[in-house]
């Protein structure tokens, strides 16, 4: 049983006291604009006729958000006798306007100030037009209540999840991190060719063109008289139309799909909002300490009823819009909710204790759950998620929580979601079904989206083939654009039909996801088809191209381009991640499978061995080393660099597939049923490992083994030719 060099794209598919502000303090952010974007004017331009809602901008949040680093906008202490916990072992220096942070030896100039309240981050110089931001914050919060003082912050909290975890990391630079949200018109602009960034923008603050667009016409529209009749007054989007749009792109986590933050009706025009993924939520949708509001607001009952951020949140002021229990009882009378009837609690408690506990986001930023949902522990229990009761009473136990509920009659609705999703992410055998279930549900959409897009782990099977192809026409766009995902691991022309509708929908990000999962199609296509096929495809490669800087852009848009049968333009996308940051391993293996397509097999050796020389202890560079070294015919090596990998990497069914193959190859049969064995325990479902099963205790003589194996290849897919044949074959062997 030979094997060969896969393809491993698992990654191809990533305030202080509020003040009045002066004109000056406009002026002074306007001053650092970089090449100001056409069409916009500034926040100053819009005072003489909003002075109010200036006024309550100035001090917000958002008019706080970011700033040059002067003494106007640096909150931090830079002095030596600053306070600090005891993971900061940073220096601090201030030279009159100029201030400076020094990182193991390495003093490094501050350019500029990231958010205020309760953290404030800093941006540090680091050569072409690149700023980047070390894992340090100063607290701003006051002295009482644990603040004024500097604090590490850890690499998986907050915005610095998703990167190798190094502070240097340029997926973690505040050209690309950070200013989009934190500026406004923020273009991050990096030069490929000359690995330089150009970025531009208007302001480094969240000023009134970052949520309206830019206001150049509506100005223009103003000065004319303001004309009746004029709907949007000169605006991309009228007012009343942005929506909760306006704030998810930066609220919430996702992908950009515009080059700059712009205002659009219909949010999946400009930005791609993030599943739930396992890093950022629990299964049953509680957020962890790194996700943003908009994930968990998009799963309550507020979102489905068409309740907007504005209708609890003052955008200018960025407050609530009432103190307290007041922000509920606005709609919720206090008569009703306010009483201990409701509260089931003697003492006093909020509204947000019980339906939206805090959760503290690097380490003191406390962010409350957006789900507002009725508390439910015995399911957060059930998949170790946190829940609002013993949280609380922390000396109590979930079960003691929900016999109080149940005491006072409380009884929430039955939970199906969280079971599956848990299930989908440890990719149990019976989770297909389950997640099945939730896509075809009256679940938030979002949850939906998370069960398809878990799919992806699983063979295309009777349970879930009607519930994905009943998504790629659902009304939700979310679950429409997570429908073709999952759709991957069907037959190209079984895709076909379901993906090629959506190269026609209204929304850029399905129509650039029905072409990339589309990409394998002949170069040769009718009329009809090439064109929409095409302008997807050039859609898809202009998005990714907005993160130029990062390399698993450049992978995943190399993996399109071979999947085109543009090899050459592979080969050049994948060089050049690994220019970005040779510690890439999806770059080194694609690279090298690209070459081996090409047969050159000598390059695609050298290229891992330069992964091996940087990454010695990672065990998929040892296990495509060792199919590399098969395919030279030189396998004492191939199989010691297999045997490698497999220390390495004990779980990983992959490389134990291939160990297998090649114990078998060199004849220790036994050996290689073994791997195979521990590998089907591991992940039960894959078909390669079960039919390997199958065939090697077939020829071992153990037809009871091997039928049962064959039987499992049959339940998953009852009309394979291959498995048929196999299962044909060994009962005329029993019969013999």
């Amino acid at each position: 049983m030979r094997t060969r060099l896969i393809p491993l794209l698992a990654f191809a598919v990533i305030h202080l006291i509020p003040g009045i502000a002066s004109q000056d303090r406009l002026s002074s952010r306007a001053a650092q604009a970089q090449q100001p974007a056409s069409d916009f004017v500034g926040t100053a331009s819009c005072r003489e006729c909003h002075e109010e809602v200036v006024d309550r901008w100035t001090g917000s949040d958002h008019e706080r958000s970011g700033g040059p680093a002067t003494s106007q906008f640096v909150a931090g202490d830079f002095s030596a006798r600053a306070r600090r916990d005891p993971g900061v072992t940073a220096k601090f220096r201030r030279d009159g306007e100029r201030y400076f942070i020094a990182i193991e030896d390495i003093e490094y100039e501050v350019a500029y100030a990231v958010g205020r309240n309760p953290l404030q981050f800093y941006a540090v110089r680091f050569g072409d037009g690149r700023y980047q931001v070390p894992h340090l914050a100063w607290d701003s919060r006051p002295r009482d209540d644990g603040g004024q003082r500097w604090r590490a912050i850890e690499p998986h909290d907050g915005a610095f999840a998703g990167t190798s975890g190094l502070w240097t990391d340029r997926r973690a630079s505040w050209n690309s991190a950070c200013g989009r949200c934190h500026g406004t018109a923020f273009d991050t602009a990096y030069d490929a060719g000359n690995d330089r960034y150009e970025s531009t923008w208007q302001a480094l603050d969240v000023g009134c063109e970052a949520c309206h667009g830019p206001a150049g016409q509506h100005l223009a529209w103003a000065l004319s008289g303001a004309p009746a009749g004029a709907t949007a007054k000169g605006f991309p989007v009228p007012a009343a139309d942005l929506g909760n749009a306006a704030c998810a792109a930066c609220h919430g986590l996702g992908t950009p799909l515009t080059r700059s933050r712009h205002p659009a009706r219909n949010l999946l025009d400009h930005y791609l909002p993030a599943r739930l993924a396992a890093g950022a939520f629990h299964a049953d949708g509680a957020p962890k300490d790194r996700a943003l509001t908009m994930g968990a607001f998009s799963q309550s009952l507020h979102d489905a009823a068409n309740v907007g951020c504005v209708d609890c949140h003052d955008p200018h002021a960025t407050s609530l819009r009432a103190d307290g229990d007041g922000a509920c009882t606005t709609c919720h009378g206090a008569n009703l909710f306010g009483t201990a009837a409701h509260t089931r609690h003697t003492a006093s408690v909020a509204c947000a204790d019980c339906h939206m506990p805090p959760r503290a986001a690097m380490t003191v930023d406390t962010r409350h759950d957006h789900r507002a949902a009725v508390p439910h522990p015995s399911v957060a229990d059930s998949v170790g998620a946190p829940d609002a009761c013993t949280a609380c009473h922390a000396d109590k136990e979930a079960a003691w929580a929900v016999g109080k509920m149940a005491e006072s009659g409380v009884e929430p609705a039955p939970e199906s979601a969280a079971r599956a999703i848990a299930l989908g992410r440890a990719r149990a055998p019976d989770g297909a079904p389950a997640l099945a279930e939730l896509i075809l549900s009256g679940e938030p959409p979002i949850r939906r989206a998370t069960a398809l897009d878990l799919l992806r782990g699983y063979l295309p099977s009777d349970d879930t083939r009607p519930a994905i192809a009943a998504a790629a026409g659902d009304p939700d766009p979310l679950v429409r654009v997570t429908a073709l995902g999952a759709l991957e691991t069907w037959p190209l022309a079984e895709r076909l039909p379901l993906a090629f509708p959506l190269l026609l929908d209204p929304l850029r990000a399905i129509r650039a996801e029905a072409a990339r999962v589309l990409a394998a199609l002949p170069r040769q296509l009718p009329d009809d088809l090439a064109v929409p096929f095409g302008r997807g495809m050039a859609t898809y490669f202009r998005i990714e191209s907005l993160a130029a800087d990062d390399p698993a852009a450049w992978v995943r848009a190399g993996v399109a381009y071979g999947l085109r049968g543009v090899t050459v333009k592979a080969e050049q996308h994948y060089r050049m991640a690994l220019r970005l940051d040779d510690s890439y391993v999806p770059a080194y293996l694609n690279l090298a499978d690209v070459l081996r397509v090409s047969r050159l097999w000598t390059e695609a050796l050298r290229t891992v061995d330069r992964g091996l020389t940087r990454l010695p202890d990672n065990a998929r560079l040892h296990h495509a080393r060792g199919l590399i070294l098969a395919d030279l015919g030189r396998l004492d090596e191939a199989m010691d660099a297999l045997i490698a990998a497999a220390r390495l990497a004990p779980d990983d069914v992959p490389i134990a597939y291939a160990y297998a193959g090649a114990l078998h190859d060199s004849g220790h049969a036994d050996a290689a049923i073994t791997v195979l064995e521990d590998a089907a325990l591991a992940d039960p479902d894959n078909a390669d490992v079960l039919f390997a099963l199958a065939r090697l205790q077939r020829d071992a003589g153990n037809l009871r083994a091997a039928r049962a194996y064959v039987d499992r290849l049959l339940d998953l897919d009852p009309d394979h030719p291959r498995y048929r044949a196999l299962f044909f074959e060994i009962e005329r062997l029993r019969r013999e």
